[in-house]
């Protein structure tokens, strides 16, 4: 099982990744991916220096056993946002929450995904990670 080290230097490298891709303009979808993917290696990263090395293998079980690591509510629904975004990214990208057509790339637009990183900051913050 990765470390909280090895985990928070992913979550590092998925956070430089998504700035590559914010840089490429083309691809705000997976930006909004990389996001969430960031925060779920904090969140892991938590559950190993917090839970005594504990791991989850899936969406449905690391958030079950969030509240043991994120007390706040207001935390977990950051996490729930950036969770959200992402599967909106991957599954709905023909269409918007309201039904009207779009490209998931151009509906995460500069300032959605600057409310997304705002998201993910809440998340470490939380956790005390820079």
């Amino acid at each position: 099982m990765p470390s909280e080290n090895q985990h928070l230097s992913q979550a590092r490298h998925n956070e430089d990744f998504v700035q590559y891709l914010i840089n490429a303009i083309r691809f705000n979808d997976w930006a909004a991916t990389g996001i969430f993917y960031a925060a779920v290696h904090y969140v892991e990263a938590a559950f190993d220096a917090r839970l005594n090395g504990f791991h989850t293998f899936s969406h449905a079980v690391r958030e079950y056993n969030l509240s043991r690591v994120l007390p706040d509510p207001r935390s977990r629904l950051q996490y729930r946002r950036l969770k959200s975004a992402s599967m909106l990214a991957r599954y709905l990208a023909g269409t918007s929450p309201f039904g009207a057509p779009h490209a998931a790339s151009s509906f995460f637009n500069a300032a959605r995904l600057q409310q997304l990183r705002e998201s993910l900051n809440a998340v470490k913050q939380a956790f005390g990670y820079p």
